[in-house]
């Protein structure tokens, strides 16, 4: 039911709820050392198809801020 009120957040919301989901609460799920019985990856079958695009998106943007050059 939460991964379905960020869905709708993202998809429905304006730019400050939108930002708030993507930045705010998809990119923390995805930062690994917030996390101590769970992976990221746990929460992948949860997320809707917006959700999931925002999830892909955020981390193809931190695997180039890791790539020198």
């Amino acid at each position: 039911a939460v991964f379905g009120v960020v869905e709708r957040w993202i998809v429905e919301g304006d730019d400050y709820v939108r930002g708030a989901a993507r930045i705010g609460l998809i990119e923390d799920l995805q930062n690994g050392g917030l996390h101590v019985t769970t992976n990221p990856s746990d929460f992948e079958p949860w997320l809707g198809p917006e959700s999931a695009y925002a999830w892909k998106r955020a981390r193809v943007f931190w695997a180039a801020e890791k790539t020198p050059g």
